[in-house]
């Protein structure tokens, strides 16, 4: 899905969302999501939290796309208005 997001986003948008996904490897992210993460498998019983990080890292991208996505979209229908 980010690959699709991401081709169809402009350039732009595209280097500072990539860029944006480094904010869940700082010293105070990994240990706050993977803590959730682990608490919230263990209360349904999942024992792994494999992934847990790369998820936390998907948002960031996932939801500086869809804005550049929505700015696009905003600044052509002022434009045809």
């Amino acid at each position: 899905m980010l690959l699709v997001v991401t081709w169809m986003s402009s350039e732009e948008f595209v280097n500072v969302a990539w860029d944006s996904a480094g904010v869940t490897t700082g010293p105070v992210t990994v240990p706050l999501v993977l803590a959730m993460g682990l608490g919230l498998g263990n209360a349904v019983n999942a024992v792994e939290g494999f992934g847990i990080l790369a998820l936390a890292s998907l948002f960031p991208i996932l939801s500086v796309l869809v804005t550049g996505l929505w700015v696009r979209r905003r600044n052509r229908a002022l434009q045809g208005a």
